[in-house]
Parts: structure tokens; sequence; C-alpha cells
């Protein structure tokens, strides 16, 4: 049974006993130090190694997404917050998890699961994440709903559409809307399998079922849900580069 190394990192007294006591009753997770600000939970990573870090976003000095983005590259980050606008800037980081405050054992228990199917060897980790945390490609976004947060797997996304400063991430069970441009979710996208078909429009080419000519320069994509898209004549060009190359 896999047992996971980890630290505590929250200004707040109770928080941490909170925590310490959902990760005691957890058979996968062994903890092996907590800290109460962001320069003391780097000088414990670093001493300690762990594999995983519970860290609180709002703290003095350092925050959570600063010491996020100074730890290892081979430590997950499962943040623990009670301030739900810092999702973006999480999952930039590539967290794991993003716990919303209050928050139960039953959603403490689904990020242990998470952290359970994620595990990978060190060697392998280090390799994917190689460049650090910044510029990496996004594997999955938190979108708010109902006043919580929900995890959406980048793979389950067959298209996104643009509406103002919003992006609106289709998959095959559901809409989400998600308070971020086209033009910076475009960048974290990993561009050999999301493409920008129009200014509104990127489109999943692993849900791409068939596309053609539809006139005037554009093109008629069809998904595998039978959804049907047009491009822009800028996206036909770059659609039709893209299958003459095979993917």
């Amino acid at each position: 049974m896999a047992v996971f190394r980890c630290i505590i990192v929250d200004d707040e007294h109770l928080a941490r006993e909170s925590l310490k006591r959902l990760v005691a009753r957890s058979p996968h997770l062994e903890l092996v130090g907590e800290a109460g600000d962001g320069k003391q939970a780097l000088e414990l990573a670093a001493a300690t190694r762990p594999e995983v870090a519970f860290l609180d976003i709002r703290m003095p000095g350092k925050n959570g997404l600063d010491v996020a983005s100074e730890l290892d590259p081979s430590i997950q980050v499962i943040f623990t917050t009670a301030y739900d606008e810092f999702a973006v800037s999480a999952f930039e980081l590539q967290a794991l998890d993003y716990l919303l405050k209050p928050f139960g054992r039953r959603r403490f228990d689904r990020a242990v699961e998470r952290l359970k199917k994620d595990a990978v060897p060190d060697s392998e980790r280090a390799e994917r994440l190689g460049e650090g945390r910044e510029g990496a490609i996004l594997t999955q976004l938190f979108v708010r709903e109902r006043g919580r947060l929900v995890r959406v797997p980048v793979d389950a996304i067959t298209h996104i559409v643009a509406a103002d400063d919003y992006a609106e991430l289709i998959t095959s069970t559901g809409r989400h809307l998600m308070a971020v441009r086209m033009r910076h979710l475009e960048q974290r996208l990993d561009s050999a399998r999301f493409l920008r078909i129009h200014r509104s429009l990127i489109i999943n080419l692993d849900h791409l079922k068939e596309a053609a000519p539809c006139g005037n320069g554009r093109w008629e994509v069809t998904l595998e849900d039978e959804t049907v898209l047009t491009t822009s004549r800028s996206g036909a060009a770059k659609l039709r580069e893209v299958l003459e190359q095979g993917r």
C-alpha cells in the first residue's frame, strides 16, 4: 500500500489541527511536519523531503502560491483555502487539488484518492515537470459551481467557447463557465491537442470526427458527439495544416 509523506502549512493553529486529524485517519498519509508560514514551509520541505504538501494560500509573508512555485516539482500540492478566487492560479501551478474551506472528511478522502491515482515514480514526475510548474501544460481545471469548486480534467473537454471575459468548457456531461480569457487558456493548453479554429472557439482534436470545406474559405468541423462547428478562414488554414501533417 502506497504511503505518502506529507507536510501541512497553515498560519491558523486550528486549521492545522483539523488537517492533522484528517491525515491521521488516512492509511495512505504520513505526516512529517507542519509549518505556520511560507518561509518555515520551504525550510521544512527541504529538511523532510515530503511527497505531498497541504498548503494554505493566504498567509503572512510568502503566501501558498509563492511557496508552491518554489517547491521541488516532484512534490504534489493540494491547496487548502477559504478563498476560491485563487483557483485559476492554483491550476496554473499544476496543483493536484484545491480544497475549499470548510471541507470535510469525504472531500479530503477524494483528494487522497486522486493522489493515489496520480502517483508516478519520482524520476518520471521530474521529467514530466522538468522545467518547473511555471508554463506547464494544464491537465485539469477548477470551475466554480453553486458555491463549490469542481475539477474538470482537460481530457474530458470537447471544445471551449469564448463568452466575453469567460470561457465555457464543454464536456460530454455538461458545460462549465470559467472566469478566464481564451488567450490565457490557449497558452496553457497542449497545442498538439487543442486548436483555436475561431476567435471564440478552441477544439480538442482528440474529439474530432471529421472536417470538410463549407465555402468562403471556412471549414465545418464535426465532433464525436455530433456537435457541428464552423472555423474562421485563418482557423481553417491551421486545421488543414494539422490534418495534412497527420497529427
